[in-house]
């Protein structure tokens, strides 16, 4: 088996389709043919209710994406006036306009998913009323410098075109294509500005063509652009346009891919405006006297209640030893320090002392730990970390700035977050890349350290190759579910697979993906 085969069938592993014979059987399971029961082939349909339909798709999209609705274009605006130029045609009566701080649009799909694809493509920090001063400077520029409707052909709007198609892919709907006729032996299209391709040389039938709306004219500035959106990394405020996310999961994600020294950045100038904005500090003097009483009040109330909970605490020693964080030694007797390899006391040995019953509830707790660290295959990660993200969206619902919560429940926040970055710090050190390989053969830029590939990877493959892989069964499953004709599916193609699972003691990528589907 050559290695492009075996690879082809490793990315293969988290692959929701069936086989395709089954797949063409059980077409309403199907989501391209459902798509294309939905809205066809063609990406103008006539007015009607498939229009209607793709319309609503479009502007369903453009609110998840951008936080903005798509409006009915009334024609360009005079600057000197401010009014619409819509009593004389030949200026354009459904030209659309942002600068009336609206995202407008012709009432055709085609014209909706192009405005969104120049919406896609503005600088940061340009909002939609500088973003159509910018298109019609544009304009001028190629127009006067080049010629007369030279802009169609100019870099402007040949990289919008090209990312017409992606973003219909995202919002579920056909591709659109625009040929423009081509010669035998005639020079590629380029753009007239920056010397770009502008459109890609294809043989239809007897005709020759080139292809303007095509993803494979994107520059990779605009590719780079797409990714970040897609990621969460840059999002689109429609007060101030696009900017850079600073939030944990947009730093998480671009030290996932590789950019370490972008998400420091960004960090600091979150820190910095954090910082910059701050509160001024509280003066106590600056009150009055009946004020000070009443504050005074209530810090004492405080200090007795936190003095109470700390009476019901044990008094554990603080250690400096790193390698005792908890002070766990020093808590216990001397001559009976903790041993997470010695047995557990069963239940007949009762405590003699309060020592006794820590290094018991210790020692069982240590024991715990240290085989969850053991088994590297512990599928319970990936629900930990689905459930803390849950979880998290469900507090931020609920509590706003302005909410007080009480002491406990904020100890609780922080513990959870200094865990959290503890845990992240490491994932993106070189404490990690040192560790011992879990298998052989493991990439850390493909592989997940449990088998198979990894969330990158994954993302990757359906980004470049258009296809629908997703994250594999691990757990119970229950018989005739989805998920177990999923685990039935990959363990039948896999264990027909004639290659090593194993090779000098340690799983290879085949038998560690083998493992995590449980096969």
């Amino acid at each position: 088996m050559n290695h492009k085969h075996y690879r082809r069938l490793m990315s293969d592993s988290h692959n929701d389709h069936i086989d395709k014979n089954e797949e063409l059987e059980k077409t309403s399971k199907n989501v391209k043919e459902q798509k294309k029961k939905l809205f066809g082939t063609n990406p103008q349909p006539a007015a009607g209710p498939k229009r209607e339909k793709h319309m609503s798709q479009i502007q369903d999209f453009a609110m998840r994406r951008y936080g903005l609705k798509i409006n009915p274009s009334g024609g360009k605006i005079d600057e000197k006036t401010g009014k619409r130029r819509s009593e004389n045609p030949e200026v354009g009566v459904d030209k659309p306009d942002w600068r009336s701080g609206q995202l407008e649009s012709q009432a055709n799909p085609m014209a909706q998913t192009h405005e969104l694809s120049h919406l896609e493509l503005m600088p940061e920090g340009v909002d939609l009323p500088g973003g159509q001063r910018l298109m019609d400077k544009q304009y001028a520029d190629i127009q006067r410098n080049y010629g007369y409707m030279q802009q169609k052909r100019s870099s402007h709007e040949i990289q919008p075109q090209a990312i017409e198609n992606p973003i219909r892919q995202r919002a579920g709907l056909p591709k659109v294509t625009r040929d423009v006729p081509a010669k035998e032996g005639s020079p590629a299209r380029m753009t007239v500005d920056t010397n770009e391709p502008a459109g890609i040389r294809l043989q239809r039938g007897k005709k020759l063509v080139d292809q303007a709306a095509s993803s494979k004219l994107l520059n990779e500035q605009n590719k780079e652009r797409l990714a970040q959106v897609d990621e969460g990394s840059l999002k689109y405020d429609p007060a101030k346009g696009w900017y850079k996310a600073t939030n944990t999961d947009a730093l998480i994600n671009l030290r996932g891919r590789g950019k370490q020294e972008e998400a420091q950045s960004r960090l600091k100038s979150k820190t910095a405006s954090t910082e910059a904005t701050a509160a001024p500090a509280f003066d106590f003097n600056n009150l009055s006297a009946d004020d000070q009483a009443a504050v005074q009040e209530f810090l004492n109330q405080r200090n007795s209640k936190l003095a109470a909970s700390e009476m019901k605490k044990p008094n554990l020693p603080k250690s400096e030893d790193v390698s005792d964080p908890m002070g766990i030694g020093s808590m216990l007797k001397a001559d009976k320090p903790v041993n997470p390899k010695d047995p557990v006391l069963g239940k007949d040995q009762q405590p003699k002392t309060v020592s006794d019953d820590y290094q018991i509830r210790m020692q069982k707790f240590l024991a715990s730990k240290m085989k969850k660290a053991d088994d590297e295959n512990d599928p319970m990660i990936e629900d930990n970390l689905s459930t803390i993200r849950r979880k998290s969206n469900i507090i931020d619902d609920y509590v706003d700035s302005d909410d007080e919560l009480p002491e406990w429940a904020k100890d609780k926040v922080t513990q959870a977050k200094t865990h959290m970055t503890d845990v992240m710090d490491y994932v993106g050190s070189d404490d990690m890349e040192k560790d011992e390989k879990p298998f052989k053969g493991y990439n850390k830029n493909k592989h997940a350290r449990t088998g198979g590939l990894n969330d990158k990877e994954r993302k990757r493959i359906n980004r470049t190759e258009g296809r629908n892989l997703k994250r594999p069964v691990t757990g119970k499953v229950k018989a005739g579910s989805k998920a177990a004709k999923r685990r039935k599916s990959f363990c039948a193609r896999f264990n027909g697979i004639k290659a090593p699972t194993s090779k000098d003691g340690k799983l290879t990528p085949l038998g560690a993906a083998k493992k995590r589907w449980k096969c």
